[in-house]
């Protein structure tokens, strides 16, 4: 009964893990300025959020088993670190900019393997947790921590990753947050606030 319930939960526990590792990106996306005009695509910027959650259902479905496998715990460090990297990317594509982003390819793979040995520890954690029966607030909050420190550690090491070129000479532009930007945030905030 109790490893129904749990794959119960993880249907909701998707939807939060996905949706507040969605946040996290595109918060950062938002902090991210540069001075020419910049916007998102809408439709870009919505599908991006689908890869964390699903991602995240797959993930935690197999926790959920509890048959913490070498194998098993590989596959879902892989299909979280998948997820989290396919949505950045995705993200980043909604970027509507007057220029080219090209990616440096060292930090590019960089990303990719930090995310997967980040999500590799936080599953091991997991499962620390579990074999020794251990409930306890730090460990929670210690797996907490290295799973943000991969969604974090990913996003800022792609970003540093990015190179953008103009396709031609821009005005001189402040580099202070756009009204876009504000309302964004202020979404993502409210969208957060009433599902998490």
């Amino acid at each position: 009964v109790g490893s129904e319930m749990c794959i119960r939960d993880s249907y909701y526990g998707s939807f939060v893990l996905g949706l507040g590792i969605w946040a996290m990106h595109f918060t950062g996306m938002l902090a991210y300025i540069v001075p020419v005009p910049m916007s998102y695509d809408a439709i870009l910027t919505a599908l991006s959020v689908f890869p964390a959650v699903i991602a995240a259902f797959f993930t935690l479905r197999i926790l959920a088993y509890q048959r913490f496998t070498l194998i098993n715990s590989q596959v879902a460090a892989l299909s979280l670190s998948l997820g989290i990297s396919l949505m950045h990317y995705i993200g980043m594509e909604a970027r509507v900019i007057e220029g080219q982003m090209v990616y440096d390819f060292n930090l590019f793979v960089t990303s990719l393997v930090f995310a997967h040995i980040e999500a590799s520890i936080a599953i091991a954690l997991v499962t620390i947790v579990h074999n020794r029966g251990q409930n306890k607030l730090s460990t929670r909050l210690a797996c907490a921590a290295v799973m943000g420190s991969a969604i974090a550690g990913m996003h800022y090491t792609t970003m540093a990753s990015v190179n953008i070129y103009l396709d031609k000479v821009a005005p001189r532009l402040s580099l202070e947050m756009s009204n876009q930007s504000l309302v964004l945030s202020l979404l993502i905030t409210t969208i957060i606030a009433l599902f998490v």
